[in-house]
């Protein structure tokens, strides 16, 4: 191997590093705006993963609530049929005084007392 064929093969192994080195220069400025647009993306999911988590949440009550809301109508239908007896009761016994109070003042009625 001759002197020139060496000094071919150096300036060929310094053009190939400086080439790697111009692609790599090249590929860094290519890739920053894309990091910065995938920095940019992963900020704008963040605030609506987030409320996606809070709806989830939401729901989650509104399902609790509904079930409450359920037993509570239910325990408002026993209640209710319980006030329509006392309301008749107190329909029947309150006409009742109502009689005797008239019978009393009409003299239908005598109270007698031992």
């Amino acid at each position: 191997m001759g002197l020139a064929e060496q000094s071919i093969k150096t300036s060929t192994l310094v053009s190939i590093t400086e080439l790697v080195g111009i692609f790599g220069d090249m590929l860094d400025r290519a890739i920053a705006p894309v990091a910065a647009d995938i920095t940019q993306l992963r900020a704008a999911l963040v605030g609506p993963l987030s409320k996606i988590s809070e709806l989830d949440q939401l729901q989650k009550r509104v399902l609790r609530l509904e079930k409450i809301t359920q037993q509570h109508e239910e325990l408002l239908r026993e209640i209710r049929t319980v006030m329509k007896i006392l309301k008749y009761l107190g329909t029947a016994l309150g006409a009742s005084i109502l009689a005797l109070i008239w019978g009393l003042i009409t003299g239908q009625v005598q109270l007698l007392f031992p």
